[in-house]
């Protein structure tokens, strides 16, 4: 799986522009765009996701990467449960384990081995 810096440099070398274009279009500079390449940082907030899936053309599911997949239902993933799945990696620890444990108590789990 590619990761959203992955992308983004894909995204901009295949235009053939500059981090600092990048910067430009989502409000950081060219050394935050360069972090975001190299992976060192996934701070990217919602609303720079969205500018650049629209000046690249792309849904937020192709910039980060995320095949679009099926579970054990033969629906497809909803609108909503695609960006749920983007803004995931987002996430820092404590709002992961935060975000499981609301998820977890929607669905009337207990707390035991493998939960």
């Amino acid at each position: 799986m590619t990761t959203l810096g992955d992308n983004i440099k894909k995204y901009r070398k295949a235009r053939k522009l500059t981090q600092d274009k990048i910067g430009e279009i989502i409000g950081i500079n060219r050394s935050s765009v360069s972090k975001i390449e190299r992976g060192e940082t996934v701070d990217v907030k919602p609303s720079q996701i969205e500018a650049l899936c629209k000046f690249f053309n792309c849904s937020p599911s192709d910039l980060f990467g995320i095949e679009t997949f099926q579970f054990a239902s033969s629906e497809p993933l909803t609108a909503d449960q695609q960006e749920l799945l983007v803004l995931i990696p987002m996430l820092n620890a404590e709002e992961a384990k935060a975000l499981l444990e609301m998820v977890k108590a929607m669905f009337g789990y207990k707390k035991h081995a493998g939960l």
